[in-house]
């Protein structure tokens, strides 16, 4: 009986699991699309879409505090010149019926005042909580600039 009953938990809470990390990855690929948006007044107003109104930022913008605050730390980098966003890892593990943690890496790309272009690596750890609409929104997240962590060594 106690088999069963797991196997019943399972089969009920393993698809909404599989939908809440969709949900969160999903979340990750629009902010791709947003922040290659060309015009960088529309690109702010769809990235800072996906966030919660309290959200919380620490990183690559310094300490973000509220949708506002997030809007006036995004629109001057947003208007750097050929500047573009590409999504290359995005993984996300349910925490909760309500919040998932998403990490994903990203290379962003502008182009210097010397007309060269300018890659940078993002690491970012983002804490996304469902809303009463469905939708999963960004209400943390942790950014930081370099390459993925190496690996840990072999143990002894």
């Amino acid at each position: 009986m106690k088999h069963l009953l797991i196997a019943a938990v399972l089969g009920v809470a393993g698809p909404a699991m599989a939908d809440a990390v969709s949900d969160a990855k999903a979340v990750n690929e629009a902010f791709v699309a947003a922040a290659n948006i060309a015009d960088p007044a529309e690109s702010v107003k769809a990235v800072a879409a996906l966030f919660t109104d309290d959200m919380h930022h620490v990183g690559a913008f310094g300490v973000v505090n509220g949708k506002a605050e997030l809007i006036k730390a995004i629109s001057g980098p947003f208007h750097a010149p050929g500047r573009h966003n590409e999504l290359i890892s995005n993984e996300a593990t349910v925490l909760d019926k309500d919040t998932v943690l998403a990490i994903a890496h990203f290379k962003n790309s502008f182009n210097t005042p010397e007309g060269k272009t300018m890659v940078l690596p993002l690491r970012c750890t983002r804490l996304m909580k469902k809303q009463k609409d469905g939708r999963y929104l960004i209400a943390a997240e942790h950014t930081s600039f370099g390459p993925p962590a190496p690996a840990a060594p072999p143990a002894k």
